[in-house]
């Protein structure tokens, strides 16, 4: 099964600096809830600015949480998963990312996922060798389905700005 990016969690990847890591994170092991298939936008607000982000969704994707780099090798304990009361879900995770530092993240998750749903995220990262990866950082996540995926985006697929496109499950 094709695997697909919950949008918390693949940010708790890249996050570190407030730059995009040099590897991916990809959702495994599915897990509570599933989004609609097709196309979903995605806008991350942070101190360091806004990103907009599509991803293709397949049928029967999950939102996993669940955690790997795209080489295959895990990084992640098993995040733990608790609904929030009035709806919707928090996350917390522990990922060693080695010479990177230890990052823990929480995620408020509220919305719909079969149509448009918001992130509240934070991640602490500590250890790192670089300093400047070590610290706080707050952001947030609001996400919308568009629509069916268009013909030439595979689901899976991440498209970042400028049109740039990775499969996180490519190889896995």
């Amino acid at each position: 099964m094709r695997r697909i990016w919950l949008a918390a969690v693949a940010l708790i990847g890249l996050s570190a600096c407030g730059q995009p890591a040099t590897h991916a994170v990809k959702a495994v092991a599915p897990q509570a809830t599933a989004r609609k298939a097709g196309l979903w936008e995605q806008t991350t607000v942070s101190p360091a600015g806004t990103q907009v982000t599509r991803l293709c969704v397949g049928p029967g994707d999950k939102a996993g949480f669940a955690l790997t780099v795209a080489d295959g090798a895990k990084v992640c304990a098993e995040p733990k998963l608790r609904p929030r009361v009035g709806g919707g879900f928090d996350f917390t995770a522990v990922c060693d990312l080695g010479d990177n530092g230890r990052q823990s993240a929480h995620a408020a998750i509220t919305g719909d996922l079969t149509g448009a749903y918001r992130e509240e995220v934070e991640t602490t990262v500590t250890g790192a060798k670089a300093q400047q990866m070590n610290g706080v950082r707050r952001y947030t996540v609001t996400a919308a389905w568009k629509g069916p995926c268009p013909a030439d985006m595979r689901p899976g697929e991440l498209e970042l700005p400028g049109g740039v496109r990775i499969d996180p499950g490519a190889g896995g």
